[in-house]
């Protein structure tokens, strides 16, 4: 699925005097859905991007949504790398270390030293978004 950059504009509410001139106009090409900007922005524009959050059960997780994007391999490579694993896919899914597939829009689990896999059902019946971690 092709994505238009949601651009921010001059006279947008909530826009950060970051992106703005003296005079309050829209400077600097901002996405508000990527979150990219003036010289990263893609053709198209990719979706929100994986963050690492922690979750609440009965301990706590890491945990990340996969989608097939060049942000999101970055991102998941470098969360399995720090706990020594390696970030593989095949094509648009992700092969896990010990064992599995992830689908798109399916959550990686790290838990108890593994990598696992939930469908979104049982992973927000199951867990609690307690906050991003950096």
């Amino acid at each position: 699925m092709t994505r238009k950059h949601d651009l921010i504009k001059t006279g947008d509410p909530d826009v950060s005097d970051a992106i703005k001139d003296r005079n309050g106009e829209v400077v600097l090409t901002y996405c508000r859905v990527c979150k990219e900007g003036e010289g990263s922005l893609a053709a198209t524009c990719p979706g929100p991007r994986a963050l690492l959050k922690s979750y609440r059960c009965k301990h706590a997780i890491e945990a990340m949504r996969w989608t097939n994007t060049d942000a999101n391999r970055e991102a998941f490579a470098a969360w399995f790398e720090t706990h020594d694993a390696r970030f593989e896919t095949r094509g648009p899914e992700v092969v896990l270390p010990e064992e599995g597939v992830v689908a798109e829009n399916e959550w990686i689990v790290f838990s108890d030293g593994e990598f696992l896999v939930m469908d979104d059902e049982m992973f927000t019946d199951t867990y609690e978004e307690i906050g991003t971690l950096q």
